[in-house]
């Protein structure tokens, strides 16, 4: 699972991977990649997704989980689904919209702290993110699984229009078709290695799943090697 501070390192890489190979400049003056625009405050002892709360501490220790919140001013409007397939509409601070801080708000009990979906997009299916004060922004197109759902949000502040679509079992979005007529200046998928040769990966990735693809899924072990 992605962590907050291991999201905004993708992020920033990210950046410099596009403007190096896709000339597309999402911070042309270095200004959403630069850390000290942001706060990073560390919950330390915490479980970091279901994994660390089926094994427990003695198996696989716990995590300092970092939140990563910016320290500038932000106004953002979404409209989304969640994962049980309900509207989301919400306008504010990125505190209101793209961040949920009542998830760090830590129970008595380790099983009720998820502090991963204090990144709201970890709970999103689908969503339409505009940045209000970024209106010179790219208008990009993020596909993702859960364990990359964090960076969202950082994309969101380098955009002026954001819109997600994620892996889930009721996600019926196909982004090849989503793509067409969206104008979209940049599209980025985002999957953990091991998701990408699920069925439900290539078909919201792709209207038709390749022949080559769909007989690799079957024959895949997980111990297998892969060559991309």
């Amino acid at each position: 699972l992605m962590t907050g501070a291991g999201a905004f390192e993708l992020f920033s890489y990210l950046l410099e991977d596009l403007e190096k190979e896709n000339s597309t400049d999402l911070d042309p003056a270095r200004y959403f990649r630069n850390p000290v625009n942001y706060s990073f405050k560390t919950y330390p002892k915490s479980f970091i997704g279901s994994y660390g709360k089926e094994t427990g501490p003695a198996f696989s220790g716990f995590d300092d989980f970092v939140a990563v919140s910016p320290a500038f001013e932000t106004e953002f409007s979404i409209e989304a689904l969640d994962m049980f397939g309900e509207a989301v509409s919400i306008e504010g601070t990125a505190d209101e919209t793209l961040l949920d801080p009542e998830r760090l708000t830590r129970s008595e009990n380790y099983y009720y702290f998820f502090p991963q979906n204090y990144y709201r997009h970890s709970n999103l299916t689908w969503s339409v993110v505009r940045n209000l004060r970024n209106p010179g922004g790219k208008k990009i197109l993020f596909v993702h699984d859960f364990y990359t759902a964090q960076l969202a949000s950082f994309l969101a502040y380098a955009s002026r229009e954001m819109h997600t679509l994620a892996l889930w079992d009721n996600q019926t979005r196909n982004a090849e078709e989503y793509i067409k007529g969206q104008n979209f200046d940049c599209v980025v998928i985002s999957f953990f290695p091991a998701n990408i040769l699920e069925e439900g990966v290539q078909r919201l990735i792709l209207k038709d799943i390749p022949e080559e693809l769909d007989e690799m899924a079957d024959d895949f072990q997980p111990d297998d090697e892969i060559d991309f």
